[in-house]
């Protein structure tokens, strides 16, 4: 059970965490997610092309019968998740030197922050600032995209599933 004095010092330090405040620091936190972009949404260029090839269709209906007919909307969920795949595929491919390949990006390190770690040395509490670092891009790419592969199965099951009810032959 918390006491009351833990439950005190608990809402001190709330107080203190509560994330940026200003605007500049709102702004810079924003970023965050975007610091390598592999977790970027697809292009809707590569959206648009992936839906022409699961509807087996040059011209796309009309936005509004997505939401209207459950193919359409499973194939809306399908189409971004193999953009991203193919993309994320094409980054990692990229990295491992293959086509566009820039030297020196398998090298690359994303930075999370900064860590700080209290050390005692010689009886005095010495504070340490390092720079933590985490995987390189190519095992960040190959994180993500092993995320991306799952979303792609579930939304390749969800069309077959759908097919499978419509009557569709294979």
């Amino acid at each position: 059970m918390t006491s009351a004095r833990q439950v005190a010092a608990n809402r001190r330090n709330a107080q203190r965490s509560t994330g940026p405040r200003s605007a500049s620091g709102k702004a810079r936190a924003s970023g965050n997610a975007r610091r390598h972009g592999l977790t970027a949404a697809p292009a809707p260029e590569a959206v648009q092309r992936w839906l022409t090839v699961i509807l087996d269709r040059t011209e796309l209906p009309a936005a509004a019968a997505f939401r209207e007919e459950e193919g359409l909307s499973r194939a809306l969920v399908l189409a971004p998740a193999e953009a991203r795949v193919a993309g994320l595929e094409a980054r990692l491919a990229a990295l491992a030197g293959g086509p566009g390949h820039a030297p020196g990006v398998e090298d690359a390190m994303v930075l999370v922050g900064r860590k700080v770690t209290e050390t005692w040395i010689d009886g005095q509490l010495v504070e340490t600032r390092v720079r933590e670092k985490h995987a390189p891009e190519s095992e960040l790419a190959r994180r993500y995209l092993r995320e991306a592969l799952g979303a792609r199965k579930r939304a390749f099951r969800g069309w077959v599933d759908w097919l499978r009810q419509a009557g569709v032959p294979a």
